[in-house]
This record gives C-alpha cells, sequence and structure tokens, in this order.
C-alpha cells in the first residue's frame, strides 16, 4: 500500500467521541427496546412499516408524476406518467389496507428472492467445467 494511503500510525477513530460513550449507550438501549417490542407486537410494526411504505410510495409517484407533467415532450413522458401513477395507486391501496400490502411486499421479496435463486442455479450450470 502506498504511504500516502495509510492511516497515520497515531490514529484513534474513537477520539472524538469517547467522551460521549454515555449517548452510545443510550442509543443502543433504545434500539434494543424498540427491537424487542417489534419482536413482540409483530402486527403494530408491519402496520407502521407497511403505512410508511405507503406514504414514500404515494410521494414518490407524486414526484413522478409532477416530473412527467413539466417533460411533455420527453420521449420517456408517458412511462414516466403511468409509472408515477401505479406508485400513487400502489401507496395509496398499502395506506388503506396495510396488512394486505405487507402481504404483497412479502410475496414480491419472495419471487425475487426465488428467481434470484433460479438464476444462481443457471449461472453454476452453464459455468461448470
Amino acid at each position: 500500500m502506498p504511504a500516502d494511503l495509510q492511516p497515520p500510525t497515531d490514529f484513534d477513530p474513537f477520539a472524538s467521541v469517547g467522551g460521549k460513550w454515555r449517548e452510545f449507550v443510550v442509543v443502543g438501549a433504545i434500539l434494543l427496546v424498540c427491537g424487542v417490542a417489534a419482536i413482540f407486537a409483530p402486527a403494530v410494526a408491519n402496520f407502521a412499516t407497511s403505512t410508511l411504505l405507503g406514504t414514500l410510495l404515494m410521494i414518490a409517484g407524486g414526484a413522478c408524476v409532477y416530473q412527467a407533467m413539466h417533460t411533455k415532450d420527453w420521449a420517456g413522458y408517458n412511462w414516466q406518467l403511468l409509472l408515477g401513477a401505479g406508485e400513487m395507486v400502489g401507496g395509496i391501496f398499502i395506506v388503506i389496507n396495510p396488512l394486505k400490502g405487507a402481504a404483497a411486499v412479502t410475496l414480491l421479496v419472495a419471487i425475487v428472492v426465488i428467481a434470484l435463486g433460479v438464476s444462481q442455479i443457471g449461472l453454476a450450470l452453464k459455468i461448470r467445467p
């Protein structure tokens, strides 16, 4: 490794935060409590996550529609408008029924993981000696 890329020998990555260790303990405790609460109240955690996802999809879809409306002469206008509207509708459906939205997201993740598995096996068969 070149000398100019090596860290200085007297470098202490914790020097600037060493006196704030109590804050790290407090944040760690809060994260621990939140994680345990999510385990013991999965319906609440699922509802909150789905509602947030739906809201974010509505905002993202609105941004896409807004951008499409300001670039009507662009070749991708129709796709941008269609995808933005789809995001907004999907977000609205998730906010209206967060538990079904969570089930749909779980199904989508499962489909992606299955597709990745099939692709990985296909690649393995292709590159075998």
